[in-house]
C-alpha cells in the first residue's frame, strides 16, 4: 500500500496519526465496526489549526467529545496494575480537552484552543496513553457504534450520550477496583474533591463534573436529545448485542442486561 498524508481539517478523530478506521454497513444491518491496521497510520501530517477556525461549534464540541473518548477506552483498563506514566499521559490530556474545548467554542478563532484540541486529538489515539497497559478496555466505543452507524450521528455526539452513562453503571455495578478508578478520573480529571469515607460521592460527584461539561460543549445527554426515539430503543440494544456476538468485552464486561440497563438509563 502507497503511503498516506493528511491535511488536518477537524480535531477530533486523530485519524492523522492513528491505525483505526471503521466500516459501516449502511446496506443491510447498520453495524459499525473498528479497523486497525498499521498501513492505516499516515507516514506525515500537516497540522494548522487556523484550517479548523471555521468548524462549527457542534462539531468543535462533538469533536472534543470524541478526543476525551479515545483515551478515556484506554484509561479504563481490565488488566492491573496501571502505568503511573501512562495515567499522567492519560490525565493531562483529558484536562487539556476539558479546558480548551469550551474556549475554542466560545472564540472559533482562538489559536491556542484550536492548537491545544489539535494536538490533544492527534496524541489521544496514537496509543501514546495506552502506554504501560494491556488487555480489555474501554467499552464506550461499542456501544455508541450502533448509534451513529445506524442514524448518522456524529460520532462524538454518540460518545457525549454513552459515555456518563456507561461510567455510572460500572459505579453502580462494578467491583471495588472498577468503582476507585472511576473515582481518580473524577479527581485528577475534574478536580473534584474526594470523599474519604464514602468512595460513590466521589464517583458520583466527578460524573456530575463531568455531564457538566458535556453540556458546556453543546452536546447531548440522552437518546431523545441526539435525535433517536424512544421506540427505537429495543432495536438498538439489539444491534449493539448483535454486533458484540453477545457481550461487550471492556473494562467492565457488558452482557445484554447490562447493555440493556445503560441504554435504558439515558
Amino acid at each position: 500500500m502507497a503511503p498516506v498524508g493528511t491535511i488536518h481539517t477537524i480535531a477530533a478523530a486523530g485519524s492523522e496519526t492513528s491505525r483505526s478506521t471503521v466500516i459501516v454497513d449502511d446496506i443491510e444491518t447498520g453495524h459499525k465496526k473498528s479497523v486497525n491496521l498499521d498501513c492505516c497510520r499516515p507516514v506525515f501530517a500537516i497540522m494548522n489549526p487556523e484550517l479548523t477556525y471555521s468548524v462549527s461549534s457542534y462539531q468543535t464540541g462533538a469533536g472534543a467529545a470524541d478526543i476525551l473518548a479515545h483515551t478515556l477506552g484506554r484509561y479504563f483498563t481490565k488488566d492491573l496494575p496501571l502505568s503511573c506514566l501512562g495515567d499522567e499521559f492519560a490525565e493531562g490530556l483529558m484536562r487539556t480537552t476539558v479546558k480548551f474545548g469550551p474556549l475554542a467554542i466560545a472564540n472559533p478563532t482562538d489559536y491556542e484552543a484550536r492548537a491545544e484540541l489539535m494536538m490533544a486529538a492527534s496524541f489521544s489515539h496514537n496509543d501514546l496513553t495506552w502506554i504501560g497497559r494491556s488487555g480489555p478496555r474501554g467499552g464506550e466505543h461499542p456501544l455508541e457504534h450502533q448509534l451513529s452507524g445506524h442514524y448518522d450521528t456524529a460520532h462524538g455526539a454518540g460518545l457525549a450520550v454513552i459515555m456518563p452513562a456507561w461510567l455510572q453503571y460500572i459505579v453502580d455495578n462494578g467491583n471495588e477496583n472498577q468503582v476507585a478508578r472511576v473515582a481518580q478520573f473524577g479527581i485528577k480529571v475534574f478536580g473534584v474533591s474526594p470523599a474519604i469515607t464514602d468512595i460513590k460521592a466521589t464517583t458520583n460527584a466527578g460524573l456530575e463534573a463531568f455531564r457538566s461539561w458535556i453540556h458546556s460543549i453543546g452536546m447531548p445527554l440522552t437518546l431523545s436529545e441526539l435525535g433517536i426515539p424512544g421506540a427505537d430503543l429495543d432495536a438498538v440494544i439489539k444491534r449493539t448485542v448483535d454486533a458484540s456476538n453477545g457481550k461487550i468485552i471492556g473494562f467492565m464486561d457488558m452482557d445484554e442486561k447490562a447493555i440493556r440497563a445503560i441504554f435504558s438509563s439515558i
